[in-house]
């Protein structure tokens, strides 16, 4: 599970949050410790109140105890992750669409690929662009429709 889905699973009215409620079994989700690393950084970093920032926290944690509780994995990042990574560090194309420019993926979005690799899972993210070039690859990939 992609960093955008596990943000957007506190969110109201999100493809991401309609996902996870809508009858995936939590025994069926593997989180990426990269990815909830990376949730957690955007959430202390992203500018809002600090009221707002601490209920969006909150709601982050209570979803992913829920997850590992019932079932979920919490996937490391070791040396068969990071030998994944060293294939995925430099590949090109990768790319999000920002406001209609196109920018590289991060190297942490680029461990959580590697991570669901290693581990034979499918990432599940809300679209983005370079879902293409994973599916050419043979990646699992679930693209989440916002409506």
């Amino acid at each position: 599970m992609g960093t955008n889905t596990l943000i957007d699973m506190c969110v109201e009215d999100t493809a991401s949050r309609k996902w996870i409620e809508g009858g995936v079994k939590a025994r069926d989700i593997n989180l990426s410790v990269i990815s909830v690393a990376a949730a957690r950084q955007v959430i202390a970093r992203h500018k809002m109140s600090e009221p707002r920032r601490a209920a969006f926290k909150k709601a982050l944690e209570a979803r992913l105890a829920a997850l590992v509780d019932d079932g979920s994995v919490m996937l490391p990042f070791g040396e068969s992750e990071a030998a994944q990574w060293e294939q995925w560090r430099g590949h090109h194309p990768l790319e999000i669409d920002k406001a209609g420019t196109r920018h590289p993926v991060g190297q942490d979005t680029r461990m959580v690929i590697a991570t669901a690799v290693a581990n034979g899972c499918t990432l599940v993210e809300p679209e983005e662009v370079y879902h293409r070039e994973l599916r050419k690859l043979q990646v699992g990939v679930v693209s989440l429709l916002e409506e």
